[in-house]
């Protein structure tokens, strides 16, 4: 079963204070997060109620019927007791015992994969919000740069070295700036609402551990797919409706009532054993027996189709995992010095008038979009870390092994 929660506007209220969450290592922090948040909360309260299920199911499945009659015959008074029950002679409650253990275990599985879920959400959040702000802080700065490139060609059109055109197409080039700054700033405060919306106010201050990011590349040991949390659960769809067609069909096999009594009739003591088995002859359930076994064969391939196509998600998963972080780690070595250092040699180089504006423009654009492809390659590389974790049901352990690195 996949579970769909995106769009839940969930705000959570965090008991510990501002400080006391400073001082919490942020995969702790994370970790709880995780476990405060309502849907988590739910599907605790859900494992719960499916072991209570399977207790219920494990109990015996008729409880006996105490019968008892009165009569005056002429000076003689007959009454008789007894119990009578139905007798479990197809043994549904063996079946029924197994479905309460699978349904417990789906409970159990449900919790773990919300936890993966709800992790992936909040990081993908966390770095959308942080990426975003380093994206609205270039477009300003890109927009301080134009203020300064316009007051450069002002100055030499009053020197008379640039005519009126050159200004027009400066101020051209701050406006287009300032609209770019503010599509930015429009979606950071979009990425940090949704941040704060999940996470509460806490989790602007908390910006993901560094040491996540490492040695997170997948490795030479083959991932078994059976075994990841999703395809336990389809298993156990599977085995559960298996489960549930053989009591469909034995609860629909006619079940024998035994009765034994005592009394006393005619002034003879009386003792008597009734046995009655209904008759299936107008109505066998042929058909209702029928559609159970068909909805087992539909879940058995519902979970061939479910691993087949997550096979195809791992492999493009890693696939992009190992290209996207190749990428960012060649882009770090080949940036390392700041662009921005090299926007204002290019000025100075214009106002001493060793390049037109023309020329100016073209080499700051292009200094421009290295600096945002840098943003883009550590985007798709952190989305990418977290994809594969999510998919591979790693998320939760690697998080909880930063906290030894973290103290």
């Amino acid at each position: 079963m996949k579970h769909r929660f995106l769009g839940a506007g969930l705000l959570l209220a965090l008991s510990t204070s501002l400080c006391a969450a400073e001082s919490t290592s942020w995969s702790k922090w994370a970790m709880q997060t995780v476990r405060q948040h309502p849907t988590m909360q739910a599907y605790t309260h859900q494992m719960t109620a499916s072991e209570y299920s399977a207790a219920a199911m494990a109990r015996p499945l008729y409880n006996p019927s105490f019968d008892s009659s009165l009569e005056r015959e002429g000076d003689e008074t007959n009454f008789q007791v007894g119990l009578s029950s139905d007798i479990d002679w197809w043994d549904v409650k063996q079946s029924r015992t197994g479905l309460g253990d699978l349904m417990a275990q789906q409970g159990r599985l449900g919790v773990t994969i919300i936890t993966n879920d709800l992790l992936a959400e909040l990081m993908r959040a966390q770095v959308q919000a942080e990426l975003g702000e380093q994206a609205y802080e270039l477009a300003r700065l890109q927009v301080r740069q134009d203020l300064q490139l316009l007051e450069l060609t002002r100055a030499q059109l009053n020197a008379g070295e640039v005519n009126h055109t050159e200004v027009a197409m400066a101020k051209a080039v701050v406006g287009q700036g300032m609209v770019s700054e503010n599509e930015r700033m429009q979606d950071w405060l979009d990425a940090r609402q949704a941040l704060r919306a999940l996470a509460g106010e806490q989790a602007m201050h908390r910006p993901v551990s560094e040491a996540f990011w490492q040695q997170v590349l997948p490795g030479n040991t083959p991932i078994e797919v059976a075994r990841l949390p999703a395809l336990q659960q389809a298993r156990i769809n599977w085995l559960s409706a298996q489960a549930d067609a053989d009591i469909q069909l034995k609860s629909n096999k006619p079940v024998p009532n035994i009765g034994v009594g005592v009394g006393r009739q005619a002034g003879e003591s009386l003792v008597s054993l009734n046995v009655s088995v209904p008759l299936q002859w107008r109505n066998d359930y042929s058909e209702v027996n029928d559609a159970a076994r068909e909805a087992a064969l539909a879940s058995e391939q519902e979970m061939h189709a479910l691993m087949r196509s997550t096979k195809e998600t791992l492999d493009n998963a890693a696939l992009r995992l190992n290209q996207t972080k190749e990428r960012f780690l060649q882009w770090q070595a080949l940036h390392e010095d700041d662009l921005a250092n090299e926007v204002k040699v290019l000025q100075s180089r214009y106002a001493q008038g060793d390049l037109s504006l023309s020329d100016y423009q073209w080499q700051v654009q292009q200094l421009r979009d290295g600096m945002q492809a840098g943003l883009t390659l550590k985007a798709n590389f952190q989305l990418a870390t977290i994809e594969y974790l999510h998919i591979t049901a790693r998320l939760a352990n690697h998080i909880s092994s930063l906290n030894s690195q973290e103290q």
